[in-house]
C-alpha cells in the first residue's frame, strides 16, 4: 500500500481498496456462518427478539418494552431484515439466523468504505487505505459487525455521517449527514457528546446556506424520531424519558459526575495489548491530521468514564465507537510514518511488519489469547473472551435443534438464566417457553426440557441431544395429555425495575 503510485481516486488505490473490501467480506461471512454467541443479552431480547415478535407475532417481552422504556428504532431496522425472509418463506431460525448475520455483515462494510474516506480526506489516499484495511482484518471490528447492537448501528450511522460531511459535495450530501448524525444519537443516546462535537466542527466550516440545510436535516431527523415513537409508544421520546426515569434508580450509582470510573479506559487496554492506549498518544504527533478524530475520541472516553453506572452495568460495548476511531487514527499514523522513509526497500519493509503486528494482534485477540483479556468482561453478564470470536454457544444450538423436532409442545431451559437463552427467535417455535424465573407449574406442562450436565429426579423423560455440557430431553411417551398453562406469559419480570418504576407510575 505505499510503493505503488496512489493519488486520489487513482485506478490502483480503487483496485486496492476492493482487494480490502473483499477481504472484510470474507472475515465477516466467515464469522456469520461459523460462529453464534451472544455478546450482551439485548442483542438478543431488547433487539432480535422484538424483531421476531413483530415479524411473526410472538416473543419474550423484557421490562423495557413493557414500560416502554425501550426505542423502537433498532428493532425496527432488524424486522426491515427479517420481514423479507419470512415473505420469501426463510422462517427457519437455521437459515435466518446466519442469514440475518450475513446481512449485517454486510451493512458493516459501510464502516470500511467510511474509514477510507476519512483517512483520505483527513490526510491521503494511503492513510485511507490502511483505515479501511484495519477496519477490514481487526478482531474487535469484525466481531462486532455481525452484531444488532445499539451501540454498532450507531457508530456505523456517525462514520457514515463523518466520510458525508468531510465530502460535502452537494446540499443532498449534507443533509445526509445530518440525518445519519442525529439517528446515531436516537439509537445511542450516550453518543451525543460525540456528535455534538462532529456537529459543531462541521458548522465551523460550512457556508450560511450549508448550515441551514444541515440544521433543518437535524432536525427535520429529530421530528421524524417523534413521530415514530409516537406511532410505536404512543407519545413523542416517551422511551427516553421513561429509560431516564429508570435509568436513575436501576443503573446509576448516583448523579452525572458523581463517581469516575476507569473501567472503560482500562478494558480498552486488556482488549489491546495496550494499543487502544498507543495509538491515541502517537496521534498526538500527527495532530494536524488527526486532531477531527482525536477529539471525538477524547469526549468518547471521558464523557463514558464520567458516567455513574454501576459496576456491573459498565459494559465493554458501551465504548464500541471508540475502536473505529482508534482504528481511523493508526491508519493516519501508519502512512504518515512509512511516507517519512524515502528508501523504496524500507517503506515496503515498514508495510510489512506494520502488517504483521496487527495481524499477529487481531489473530489472537480473535481466539482469546490476549494476555488480561479477559478481564474485559469479568464480572458482566457473559464472559465474551473465554472463547474465541468463532465459538458457537450450545445453548442456541439447543434451541435450533428443537425447532426441527416434530414433538414440541413446551420447552423449559432450565440451563442457565434466561438471558443467557436463546428466546423465540431461536426456538422459532409458537410454544409456551420457561426458564427458571418463570418456571412450569408442574412436569406435566412441558414436552422438552434444555439443562447443563444431566437430568436428575424427572420421570418419563430422556435424553435426545448432547451439545457440549449442554442436554436435551423429551418426554418419551408419545401420547402424553399434557396440561395446558392459563396463567403462561411471555413477560419476564425484572426486579428493581418492575416494582420500582410501577409503583411509581
Amino acid at each position: 500500500m505505499n510503493d505503488i503510485h496512489i493519488e486520489n481516486g487513482s485506478a490502483s488505490g480503487k483496485k486496492i481498496l476492493l482487494a480490502i473490501i473483499l477481504i472484510a467480506v470474507v472475515l465477516r461471512i466467515v464469522l456469520a456462518l461459523v460462529s453464534d454467541n451472544v455478546n450482551h443479552p439485548d442483542e438478543v431480547f431488547q433487539v432480535l427478539e422484538q424483531s421476531h415478535r413483530v415479524v411473526f407475532g410472538y416473543g419474550i417481552v423484557p421490562w423495557e418494552y413493557r414500560l416502554s422504556a425501550r426505542s423502537w428504532l433498532v428493532p425496527g431496522l432488524m424486522t426491515l431484515i427479517l420481514y423479507p425472509l419470512k415473505v420469501l418463506g426463510i422462517d427457519n431460525p437455521n437459515i435466518y439466523v446466519p442469514l440475518v448475520k450475513i446481512i449485517l455483515s454486510l451493512i458493516s462494510l459501510v464502516a470500511v468504505y467510511s474509514a477510507y474516506v476519512i483517512g483520505r480526506r483527513l490526510a491521503s489516499e494511503r492513510a485511507g487505505l490502511w483505515a479501511a484495511f484495519l477496519f477490514a482484518i481487526w478482531f474487535e471490528i469484525v466481531y462486532f459487525s455481525i452484531r444488532p447492537l445499539s451501540e454498532v448501528w450507531a457508530t456505523t450511522f456517525l462514520l457514515a455521517a463523518v466520510a458525508i460531511q468531510l465530502t460535502r459535495r452537494s446540499k443532498l450530501q449534507i443533509a445526509s449527514a445530518g440525518l445519519l448524525a442525529c439517528l446515531c444519537v436516537a439509537i445511542r443516546i450516550n453518543y451525543f457528546p460525540i456528535v455534538l462535537v462532529l456537529v459543531i466542527m462541521g458548522l465551523k466550516r460550512m457556508t450560511n446556506e450549508d448550515r441551514r440545510v444541515y440544521l433543518l436535516s437535524i432536525f427535520a431527523t429529530l421530528v421524524g424520531v417523534g413521530i415514530v415513537e409516537t406511532m410505536t409508544l404512543g407519545k413523542p421520546f416517551t422511551s427516553y424519558i421513561n429509560f431516564l426515569n429508570v435509568d436513575k434508580t436501576f443503573f446509576m450509582a448516583g448523579p452525572l459526575g458523581s463517581k469516575i470510573s476507569t473501567d472503560y479506559l482500562m478494558c480498552m487496554g486488556y482488549a489491546s495489548l495496550f494499543l487502544y492506549w498507543l495509538i491515541p498518544l502517537l496521534g498526538l504527533a500527527f495532530w494536524r491530521k488527526t486532531r477531527v478524530i482525536l477529539a471525538m475520541l477524547a469526549v468518547a472516553v471521558l464523557t463514558h468514564i464520567l458516567i455513574p453506572a454501576k459496576d456491573h452495568q459498565i459494559d465493554y460495548r458501551h465504548i464500541y465507537v471508540a475502536i473505529p476511531l482508534i482504528m481511523i487514527i493508526g491508519g493516519i499514523i501508519i502512512a504518515r510514518t512509512i511516507d517519512m522513509s524515502k528508501n523504496a526497500r524500507m517503506r515496503n519493509m515498514m508495510v510489512i511488519i506494520f502488517s504483521a503486528i496487527l495481524l499477529i494482534i487481531s489473530v489472537s485477540g480473535s481466539l482469546a489469547r490476549i494476555p488480561c483479556q479477559k478481564n474485559v468482561y469479568a464480572g458482566k453478564t457473559f464472559e465474551v473472551y473465554d472463547h474465541s470470536i468463532y465459538y458457537s454457544n450450545p445453548i442456541l444450538k439447543a434451541y435450533r435443534y428443537l425447532y426441527n423436532q416434530d414433538d414440541v409442545y413446551a420447552v423449559y431451559d432450565a440451563s442457565t438464566a434466561w438471558f443467557r437463552a436463546g428466546g423465540f427467535y431461536y426456538l422459532h417455535r409458537d410454544v409456551p417457553l420457561y426458564y427458571n424465573i418463570t418456571p412450569p407449574p408442574t412436569g406435566e406442562h412441558i414436552s422438552h426440557i434444555i439443562i447443563k450436565g444431566e437430568l436428575y429426579g424427572v420421570n418419563g423423560f430422556e435424553l435426545i441431544k448432547s451439545i457440549d455440557d449442554i442436554n436435551v430431553y423429551h418426554r418419551s411417551n408419545k401420547t402424553f395429555g399434557y396440561k395446558r398453562d392459563p396463567a403462561y406469559t411471555t413477560d419476564i419480570i425484572q426486579l428493581g425495575v418492575d416494582d420500582v418504576y410501577s409503583a411509581r407510575r
